[in-house]
């Protein structure tokens, strides 16, 4: 029937209003590393006007120790929680973003 083939079609189902999900990472994976991100990435506090950079403050050397520490163990969650099917299915999706790819490859995209 012709509404199940429109339904198997990933383009044509939003259409519809139906939503399609990923291969293998679902919306609770996505967002536990959403989140695992922003701790690497928090939200930037503007700076004032004339504020720099003092590359010789006390501080700054155990500040950077802390962040390598802080990245070495969101490293190390991302890496327990992703299997190579679900970086890969991240990785299609960080392209169709950015390279602004109509979704109906994603699938062709995935199987690369």
């Amino acid at each position: 029937m012709a509404l199940d083939r429109i339904q198997e079609n990933r383009e044509m189902r939003s259409i519809l209003g139906m939503e399609s999900s990923l291969v293998h990472v679902s919306d609770e994976d996505i967002v536990g590393i959403v989140q695992q991100w922003r701790q690497l990435h928090p939200k930037r506090e503007g700076r004032s006007e004339g504020q720099e950079l003092d590359h010789f403050a006390p501080g700054r050397i155990e500040a950077m120790r802390g962040r390598m520490v802080m990245l070495a163990e969101v490293i190390a969650a991302v890496n327990a929680k992703l299997s190579p099917q679900m970086l890969a299915d991240l990785e299609v999706m960080f392209y169709l973003g950015r390279d602004r790819i109509f979704a109906e490859y994603y699938e062709m995209l995935y199987a690369n």
